[in-house]
């Protein structure tokens, strides 16, 4: 099965996916819908272990097939569709293609069923959120034919945007040159959009809703009643094995 992290960024989304890979048969995997992105995108990029993507024990097979058609497939198809009509008229020639489910779920399986066949663990924790970008990436491993719980994680709106302030994530680790314009403006949109995402997704999906403030008062409690809600919604899941973590994208933090 997995647990997704739904909300926005800049909210703990990386500790807690980290604390929840400290348990046995539960895989930390980060941000699994910018592993295309990151591969095809990014020199630099690395993962939570600190290799590049090409040289990870767990990442460099599976990075080596990624193209940007998979870059692309992934990102459109992960969006509602008023948006990804949008962004498909404003990239029409590139990515009409890229507007069919059935291929951004065939990615989403392509990535699990890998990680499943390589290291077998129970639980992976998905750490994506529900910005643009992941909206609808939920429904779309449902229908991979994996069971998802979401924890809908929220931070109160001045922190992140203090967070946001002190510059964009990706160039504070040197993945990219330099921040995103209008950031605080653009945050405060992306904010009340994904977690409005993560409040609808209760309405298809076990649900948890964990707030920032108590995951960094007490990471234990939380992460506790977190894996009682799971065992309580999905009583036959099982867990068993221990896993190193290979974060995908996150923050800083993910290389600590």
């Amino acid at each position: 099965m997995i647990i997704y992290i739904a909300g926005y960024g800049r909210s703990g989304s990386t500790a807690l996916d980290l604390a929840l890979g400290e348990i046995d048969g539960v895989m930390s995997c980060g941000e699994l819908v910018s592993l295309p992105a990151e591969v095809v995108s990014y020199d630099f990029a690395k993962c939570g272990c600190g290799n590049l993507y090409d040289e990870c024990e767990i990442w460099s097979d599976l990075s080596s097939t990624i193209t940007s058609e998979d870059r692309d497939c992934s990102i459109y198809n992960n969006m509602i569709l008023p948006v990804r009509l949008l962004f498909s008229l404003l990239f029409f020639f590139r990515h009409r293609k890229f507007l069919r489910r059935k291929d951004g779920d065939e990615f989403n399986r392509r990535v699990v069923d890998y990680i499943y066949n390589l290291v077998g663990p129970s639980c992976i924790v998905d750490s994506s959120k529900s910005s643009w970008f992941a909206s609808l990436r939920p429904y779309s491993l449902k229908r991979a034919g994996f069971e998802v719980f979401v924890i809908h994680l929220q931070r109160d709106l001045f922190g992140v945007l203090e967070s946001v302030k002190r510059g964009d994530n990706k160039a504070l680790m040197g993945d990219k040159s330099k921040g995103k314009a209008f950031a605080v403006f653009r945050a405060f949109i992306t904010y009340s959009y994904a977690n409005f995402i993560g409040w609808f997704l209760g309405f298809s999906f076990p649900r948890i809703k964990v707030k920032q403030k108590d995951l960094k008062e007490n990471p234990d409690l939380v992460v506790s009643n977190i894996m009682s809600e799971i065992c309580h919604s999905y009583p036959d899941v099982a867990f068993f094995g221990s896993f190193k973590s290979h974060v995908v994208s996150g923050n800083r933090l993910k290389f600590k």
